[in-house]
């Protein structure tokens, strides 16, 4: 069996490039789990665009730079971006929804209550409708 010694523990994390749509690439790495942490306050925005700031590598941005981004991108540009750092924060292949991190939108993006939810029968759940049919 290969176990990972100490250096691979802290070793750091790897990035990787994410091609945006105007065909251009940005490279992004996942957050450590002080990182992460440090994300968690304030709003779902606040807290998307702190994600930014710290896994965005290539070009690195402030905080400030990242608010700028949000004023000037398409919308769909720093969603895509922050997704992609949580992906690799989280080590899987689907980004999960983090505590405070952004909701899966759906086109409408209304919302309706569905019987057997996420925690089981008749929890009232809401879903988005798009996702549920």
């Amino acid at each position: 069996m290969n176990y990972a010694s100490k250096d691979d523990l802290f070793g750091g994390l790897d990035g990787e490039d994410l091609d945006l749509p105007n065909g251009k690439k940005v490279r992004v790495r996942g957050l450590s789990r002080l990182e992460a942490a440090s994300t968690n306050k304030g709003e779902n925005v606040e807290s998307e665009q702190r994600i930014i700031a710290l896994g965005l590598v290539q070009p690195a941005m402030t905080l400030a730079e990242v608010r700028r981004l949000y004023k000037s991108a398409p919308a769909g540009i720093p969603e895509m971006i922050a997704r992609k750092i949580q992906q690799l924060t989280m080590g899987t292949r689907e980004p999960k929804e983090w505590s405070h991190g952004v909701p899966e939108t759906g086109e409408s993006g209304e919302l309706r209550v569905l019987p057997g939810g996420p925690d089981g029968p008749d929890d009232h759940g809401a879903a988005r409708v798009d996702d549920a049919g």
